[in-house]
């Protein structure tokens, strides 16, 4: 149960800062008057973007919980296994499901960086 837990604590310091999405980009080359506009506009397409792991990662991340959990219980105590696996299996989905949002953050920069690239920039990061 302490390797679930380390691991739940290590994907929520992960989360923390800034969206990818929302810092500053790096440019290399001439910007057009229009910049502040397409770079709103591409902002926009960006944080809309969904890659559509989430349900996928949270299943897996559930599964492998749940096996965890039940192999780190006492089979020796009556319903220790079934409690660590079904707490197992919460903690991974909540785990599978952080690491997807993770996951999509980082996605929705790429989508960003590409658009503003679609419209002429050149754009380093």
């Amino acid at each position: 149960m302490r390797l679930i837990m380390m691991v739940l604590a290590g994907t929520t310091l992960v989360a923390c800062g800034p969206p990818p999405v929302e810092r500053a980009l790096t440019f290399d080359g001439p910007r057009t008057p229009q910049l502040a506009q397409d770079e709103n506009e591409c902002r926009d397409i960006a944080r809309n973007y969904d890659n559509g792991n989430s349900r996928w990662q949270a299943g897996s991340g559930a599964i492998l919980g749940g096996l965890v959990g039940a192999l780190d219980s006492d089979p020796d105590v009556k319903g220790d296994v079934g409690a660590g696996l079904i707490a197992g299996a919460a903690v991974g989905a909540a785990t599978g499901a952080a690491g997807a949002k993770i996951d999509n953050l980082d996605d929705r920069r790429v989508v960003l960086i590409r658009c503003m690239q679609g419209r002429g920039y050149s754009v380093l990061g």
